[in-house]
């Protein structure tokens, strides 16, 4: 709880991925994917409540014995490769017999967050009763790209745009997938999760890491091993 509201954490984990199947519980570093993203959010002093959504048995004895809450299973028709992952949380807001006023999206393909950036997102959520999203920052200025044509380039913001050094771009973010923190009030009648009027908070680099394949498994491994080399 924070600014006495009540905070729930849904962690959303269909077991039917087509690009990586297993993806949600193949072992990185040690655990399976998804128990990162739980084991920080039990880690939250904010959070109330963790609820992991799944239509998967095996998903829901890994996330119990981590040590989340699995109070149903995700209907099927809320499971499949285009199913709005804003229609899964709309069904655990539904379905769980208390009521919250934060509800927090925790991606499980996003490991490296860091309890920083999500205590962040939930207390200026809280403090401005806005829904709040991580982004991190571009390392490519939108000013130098271009659409290809047949016979040339058409710069994304026009060539009157083009600044002539790299300086005086201006810093460019992107929605890097970590948090996202939204007032349940009017959360079921919004048509999108986040908008133009919605807060940020930076994350650091390596925490937008999102993982999709398995060079992304291999690439996270790395930056976890690299992480242990330096704290020791």
């Amino acid at each position: 709880m924070i600014a006495g509201k009540k905070v729930l954490a849904v962690i959303p984990a269909r077991g039917g991925s087509k690009g990586l199947p297993g993806k949600n519980i193949r072992e990185l570093h040690g655990k399976p994917l998804i128990v990162w993203s739980i084991e920080l959010a039990n880690q939250s002093a904010t959070i109330d409540r963790v609820v992991v959504s799944t239509d998967d048995e095996h998903i829901v004895r890994i996330a119990e014995q981590a040590g989340a809450d699995v109070p149903f299973l995700r209907p099927a028709e809320l499971a499949t490769d285009f199913s709005p992952t804003k229609d899964a949380l709309v069904h655990c807001l539904d379905n769980l017999p208390e009521s919250y006023d934060i509800l927090v999206l925790l991606q499980p393909t996003s490991p490296l967050r860091t309890r920083k950036t999500l205590e962040a997102c939930i207390s200026l959520c809280a403090e401005s009763d806005k829904t709040v999203i991580s982004v991190s920052k571009n390392k490519k200025a939108v000013e130098w790209m271009f659409y290809r044509h047949e016979n040339g380039l058409e710069y994304v913001l026009g060539d009157a745009n083009r600044p002539t050094r790299r300086q005086y771009c201006k810093p460019v973010y992107y929605v890097d997938g970590c948090v996202y923190c939204m007032p349940v009030a009017g959360f079921k009648d919004s048509t999108v999760i986040f908008d133009e009027n919605s807060l940020t908070v930076v994350s650091e680099e390596q925490e937008s890491v999102d993982i999709d394949s398995i060079s992304d498994f291999e690439y996270c491994e790395y930056l976890f091993k690299r992480k242990e080399l330096n704290d020791n």
